[in-house]
């Protein structure tokens, strides 16, 4: 036997020799240690030294050591999927439901509301199919609780309700 390539990476070695052994050349992975850190050796005949050699040239493999920013990544994704769902668990509190401006809440409000009116007052006379009512109850419902979460979450900062404009 002789040796055909060192590598830094234990994936990489197992990946060249289940790919050599698919095409027919037979190696022989051994473990070794090169100045204190471990290293995996492919090993294989002489007569399938040229063949494996060019098989490994051919993969362009990359042995670089990983990236100290990737440490943890996969403890990371699996943090996020298991709390992907839990309301707050990345920001620390629960998000609002009408948003985090109140001002902004209550003009959107005041939009979808003034939106319901004018959606009515153009509207053919009489009789109105369902859909229609649905719309304009749902623009109204809509406006009046965004307006209202906006007050609340206006007088829940300790504003003076009376500033608001």
């Amino acid at each position: 036997m002789e040796w055909l390539h060192t590598f830094v990476n234990e994936v990489n070695a197992r990946f060249v020799q289940e790919d050599l052994d698919r095409q027919g050349i037979n190696t022989d992975f051994r473990e070794a240690e090169h100045r204190g850190q471990p290293v995996f050796e492919l090993w294989v005949s002489e007569r399938d030294f040229a063949d494996a050699k060019l098989a490994i040239v051919e993969m362009n493999l990359d042995e670089s050591l990983p990236h100290p920013d990737s440490e943890g990544q996969l403890a990371q994704t699996v943090d996020w999927m298991e709390n992907m769902y839990n309301p707050g668990h990345y920001l620390s509190r629960p998000l609002p439901i009408a948003g985090m401006n109140a001002r902004a809440s209550m003009a959107l409000g005041g939009v979808l509301m003034l939106a319901g009116v004018l959606l009515a007052s153009g509207a053919k006379p009489p009789p109105w199919p369902w859909e229609f009512w649905a719309w304009i109850v749902g623009l109204f419902l809509g406006g009046a609780y965004l307006i209202w979460a906006g007050w609340r979450a206006h007088k829940a900062r300790g504003n003076d309700a009376s500033s608001v404009s």
